[in-house]
């Protein structure tokens, strides 16, 4: 074989390995980066299930599958197999996720009840000079946890949560138990009955300056019935 052949073959093979040990540095390049976005999603994640922990969240049962397909990945700097273990971290990653706003919404919900109800009968018990200044700190945590709610949580979230319904707590044990009850079924979207508005809860919304909060409208034509 003549010896220019034999270098310009020669040449080909070397182009030919740079392009290789490029491709695979530029691969091995795009998984750091990867991995780097995934711990970063790990570590919120993380932070919300263990504020969480014992409370309203338990754990998630990650499939074996995640596990194996993480391990061959360590063994190949083949594309498929990091490609494989990225796509079941993502999936173990979304479903997490989903279970932690799941759970965590319905914490808050159990602790303070909903947020728009509860900031409405806080507006009217601010309305009470008695009751102005609590009422007054509890909108501003309902404020504050309205807007945690939907995200992920941490330990902060969840002491906002806590002292909302510490607060809502506080206030209620002021209230007369059938004061109490009107209020609650006012600050619903479908308002109270009538016969909830008895002559010991008008005299105490009177007395308290809070009459003018409310209005009497007719609930369903033809039905008979009012709501407060």
């Amino acid at each position: 074989m003549p010896t220019w052949l034999s270098e310009a073959r020669r040449a080909v093979d070397r182009a030919g390995n740079d392009k290789q040990i490029q491709d695979r540095l530029s691969h091995l390049t795009a998984v750091d980066d990867e991995l780097h976005r995934c711990l970063d999603q790990l570590a919120d994640l993380v932070e919300a299930a263990e504020a969480g922990h014992g409370t309203w969240w338990s754990s998630l049962d990650v499939p074996s599958k995640v596990f194996t397909d993480l391990k061959s990945a360590r063994k190949s700097i083949d594309p498929r197999q990091w490609s494989r273990a990225r796509n079941a971290l993502e999936e173990v990653f979304k479903q997490a996720e989903t279970e932690i706003r799941t759970s965590w919404q319905g914490y808050v919900t159990d602790l303070a009840g909903n947020a728009g109800d509860l900031r409405k009968l806080v507006r009217v018990l601010g309305a009470a000079p008695a009751l102005a200044e609590e009422a007054a700190r509890l909108d501003e945590a309902l404020a504050q946890l309205n807007v945690s709610r939907g995200k992920l949580p941490d330990k902060e979230s969840v002491a906002k949560a806590r002292a909302a319904a510490d607060l809502l707590d506080r206030l209620a044990d002021k209230l007369p138990h059938d004061v109490r009850d009107f209020l609650t079924a006012a600050a619903r979207g479908t308002g109270a009955p009538l016969d909830l508005l008895t002559p010991e809860v008008l005299a105490w919304l009177t007395v308290n300056s809070a009459v003018d909060e409310f209005r009497i409208i007719v609930a369903g034509k033809g039905r008979g019935q009012a709501r407060g």
